[in-house]
């Protein structure tokens, strides 16, 4: 982000407008990064506690603060002071409101999708979490937290798999993933991901199925990679977490 963000101050010096302001600030700093950062985006931007400051939240979660004239540029911790409430740092404060709104929004959708959709693991005792999963059968630590399912499922966590073959539509992950899904029952389909997962030589009948679906809400969520757990109240996680992590993460014991 450093990097991207040198590059667009040297882009902001070289042909700034004379005086930007709200949308127009907006439409500015999205030309900037598109020309450097085409994956990001301006998502909101508001007045600051500074007067004259814009504070610009950008689609990967960092807090830029803006000038009126749009020519300085600033990424870091903004501190206020007041009688009243004594020193606070207001970026991490609205990392915070951010973090919880994007976590909301993602519980919404997962409760959305249909549990025929899903490939679920559960405890045979009582479930005291659950946690979806964004997998690929080729992602080693896919494979490696699968090994731990069965610990999951002992400390009372259900596991609920959604498809994100990485490699994208027509490569061999999802042509297995697609296989996983057209596997028949309930029961069939976990057998064939423990399959694809272990032995990565699953065959079977295509069909039609939700994989590519849930793997363009998968980014549309800001999952980058394999595994991406999204937890009871819709945080997300990158990457692989061992199970007693997890299950302490989820406050489980």
């Amino acid at each position: 982000m450093k990097k991207v963000l040198s590059a667009v101050l040297l882009l902001a010096t070289s042909f700034a407008p004379a005086a930007y302001a709200g949308d127009e600030t907006k439409a500015y700093v999205g030309q900037l990064l598109q020309q450097i950062a085409p994956r990001l985006t301006v998502e909101s931007i508001d007045r600051s506690s500074i007067p004259g400051i814009s504070e610009v939240v950008l689609s990967n979660g960092d807090i830029l603060y803006v000038d009126p004239k749009a020519q300085a540029f600033m990424l870091g911790q903004m501190l206020t002071f007041s009688a009243e409430s004594g020193l606070e740092n207001v970026t991490e404060v609205k990392k915070r409101e951010i973090s919880d709104a994007r976590g909301a929004e993602r519980k919404t959708i997962i409760d959305g999708i249909a549990a025929t959709d899903k490939i679920t693991f559960s405890p045979t005792g009582e479930v005291k979490s659950r946690i979806h999963v964004f997998t690929d059968i080729s992602c080693p630590y896919c494979v490696k937290l699968h090994r731990e399912i069965p610990e999951l499922n002992k400390l009372g966590i259900e596991v609920s798999y959604l498809a994100y073959p990485r490699a994208g539509q027509g490569s061999q992950a999802h042509r297995q993933m697609n296989a996983i899904w057209c596997a028949g029952d309930d029961e069939a389909r976990r057998k064939a991901m423990t399959q694809a997962k272990i032995e990565q030589n699953l065959k079977g009948r295509d069909c039609k199925t939700p994989v590519m679906e849930q793997m363009k809400l998968g980014q549309a969520m800001g999952v980058t990679g394999t595994p991406a757990l999204v937890l009871d109240d819709g945080k997300l996680v990158p990457g692989y977490v061992p199970a007693k992590k997890l299950a302490a993460m989820l406050g489980v014991n």
